[in-house]
């Protein structure tokens, strides 16, 4: 118990000590999520927006803590089964949803500028739309999860002149539909000052 107590009392002071070292770094970032539900093996993927502010604590040349306010799009193309015309057809669908994501992580440094991060995100479901041959319609938001969690899994590069390019994973944890998760695979490029 001693061990634990003097270990955990040197990690505290050592990061403290470091704090006085770091820095904040502000931006902001824009890029495309590839986007599926995680059950919908017969499903295919959509190309959707995300932008949003950045920020960066430094603790040391090695260890930052990141957090982020974006918007991202996500959703679905699946097979669904429908009546048209008295007749039953199977179809494509295209099901689009809207985030305000907040992730935070935890970005270590290998080298230089290139870092991988690991966190927790939540996300706020601002809408969701289902769009059959041009037709949308707004989804009960009632039958959803409307406050999804996922883990954020990447790789970024943070250039000398400000400017970051970046790819994460998103694995959902919380299901949006029955037994669907959001996975993503996200590309951005950004800025920080």
């Amino acid at each position: 118990m001693k061990k634990v107590l003097l270990f955990i009392v040197c990690a505290v002071m050592s990061l403290s000590a470091s704090a006085q070292y770091g820095e904040f770094y502000y931006g902001a970032k824009l890029g495309v999520n590839v986007a599926n539900m995680a059950k919908t093996d017969e499903g295919s993927p959509v190309v959707r927006l995300n932008v949003g502010l950045t920020t960066d604590y430094r603790f040391s040349y090695r260890f930052a803590l990141g957090a982020e306010l974006f918007y991202s799009g996500t959703g679905t193309s699946g097979w669904e089964a429908m009546v048209v015309d008295k007749k039953p057809i199977t179809d494509v669908v295209h099901y689009n949803l809207n985030y305000i994501n907040i992730p935070i992580v935890a970005k270590v440094y290998l080298f230089e500028g290139l870092n991988v991060e690991a966190g927790a995100q939540v996300g706020f479901m601002v809408s969701a739309a289902r769009n059959y041959r041009g037709s949308k319609s707004d989804l009960d938001k009632s039958a959803l999860n409307i406050v999804e969690f996922s883990v954020p899994l990447g790789l970024m590069y943070d250039f000398d002149n400000g400017l970051t390019v970046g790819a994460r994973m998103q694995v959902g944890v919380t299901e949006v539909f029955e037994n669907d998760k959001n996975n993503i695979l996200s590309l951005a490029v950004g800025y920080k000052f």
